[in-house]
């Protein structure tokens, strides 16, 4: 009852908006509750926490099984995914088997209903839980104090290096704009219409659709950013690359995330408080309370539930 508790106020508080992606562990109680609170969104499993789950499980294979796995979850076609897979099945063809059972939709990016943006971990969730440890302990409204003034002081921070920003896209956007003009200097273009056109640069043509914003490499709609190829056709004819790229990674739309305040809290003698907010009585979510001592730490090396719907690490 707690995780669904924890999602219906995000959803009152943050909405639904389009192409939401749910990354986090396999945890069971985490997948149920985004089904039953979220089922607009897709619900995608990270993957530092499934490479985890596969070494324990499969700790007798031989082989490094690391650069495959991560190969097959970023992969951008499924050329380069089978490339990856059928090295896994090298090191244990019952990998492959697990991997499926867990949906490939799941955890990479070619199979993914909604576009992850390359978030391919809950990085950001194990970040906040690692500095709210010590705020664990406290009461809670001490704690929700310390978690006010922690994002206080993070949405300036973000506030201020947003509104520094001097390119129209953000620092990581621009590098990669920049990697596949590089990439797109030695690529040839042949016309097919207006928005349509073949870009070759040995003997594999690849096709391009400005219109639509797609190529056959998958990279441009995936990534929403024009691939080497896209570029190619735009440096060309003189077009504005920034057309073709998703509004999320404009400095426009990075200063409006960070464009709201999160005030301070004011002392407790000069507040205003209505009387039907006097009234009202805040009961703790339904939830049963586990037997022994709650965990502390989130990591546990070496070690892993032997359950298929449990995450090694993180719960």
């Amino acid at each position: 009852m707690g995780v669904v508790f924890f999602l219906k106020k995000i959803r009152e508080t943050f909405g639904v908006r389009d192409e939401m992606c749910i990354i986090s562990d396999r945890h069971e109680s985490i997948s149920k509750a985004v089904e039953k609170i979220y089922p607009e969104a897709h619900h995608g499993i990270c993957t530092y926490h499934l490479f985890n789950n596969v070494k324990a499980r499969y700790r007798k294979a031989k082989g490094e099984i690391r650069e495959h796995f991560f190969g097959a979850a970023k992969a951008y076609n499924i050329e380069q995914f089978e490339k990856h897979m059928k090295e896994l099945d090298k090191v244990d063809p019952k990998i492959r088997e697990y991997l499926k059972e867990v949906g490939l939709e799941k955890w990479t990016t070619i199979k993914s209903r909604n576009s992850r943006y390359s978030t391919m971990t809950s990085n950001f969730a194990e970040s906040l839980n690692a500095t709210n440890i010590a705020a664990r302990e406290l009461p809670i409204t001490i704690m929700l104090e310390f978690l006010r003034s922690l994002v206080q002081k993070w949405s300036h921070a973000n506030r201020e290096r947003a509104r520094a920003t001097k390119t129209d896209m953000s620092k990581t956007a621009e590098e990669m704009l920049n990697e596949n003009y590089i990439q797109s200097l030695h690529l040839t273009v042949s016309p097919a219409n207006d928005n349509i056109y073949t870009v070759t640069k040995t003997i594999t043509p690849f096709s391009v659709d400005l219109e639509k914003g797609t190529c056959c490499c998958n990279i441009f709609q995936i990534d929403r950013i024009p691939c080497a190829h896209a570029v190619a056709v735009i440096r060309k004819y003189n077009k504005n690359p920034l057309l073709y790229c998703t509004k999320y990674y404009m400095t426009e739309t990075y200063i409006n995330t960070y464009s709201h305040t999160v005030y301070p809290m004011t002392n407790k003698s000069t507040w205003n408080i209505p009387q039907e907010v006097k009234e009202v009585i805040v009961l703790p979510p339904e939830s049963r309370t586990k037997s022994g001592r709650p965990k502390k730490k989130r990591f546990v090396a070496g070690h892993e539930k032997r359950s298929k719907n449990t995450c090694s690490v993180g719960k």
